[in-house]
């Protein structure tokens, strides 16, 4: 979906993150200990099974009118954690 369009309400979708799991670990080495081959690698990218919250608002344009939900997430937009509002993923 465009958010470009003045007449679509901004999107702010809250979730609660059910687990997080590690994904990919970086394969070579970039002179740091975190690569996959490194004293403490770490993951670049995380996997993680949330429970989507709607969000209900005025405009009748978009995919489901008034509201939101887990269908209108895409890849390049963040959401908050519902919980705390402090942990932000980008998708």
């Amino acid at each position: 979906m465009n958010n470009n369009d003045t007449r679509i309400p901004n999107k702010v979708i809250t979730m609660s993150v059910d687990s997080v799991a590690s994904g990919d670990v970086w394969s070579y080495d970039d002179n740091t200990p975190y690569w996959s081959g490194g004293s403490t690698p770490r993951p670049y990218q995380y996997i993680i099974n949330a429970s989507v919250n709607t969000q209900p608002h005025s405009s009748n344009l978009t995919r489901e009118p008034y509201e939101y939900n887990g269908l209108d997430i895409f890849k390049g937009d963040w959401i908050a954690e519902g919980s705390s509002g402090k942990v932000f993923y980008n998708i």
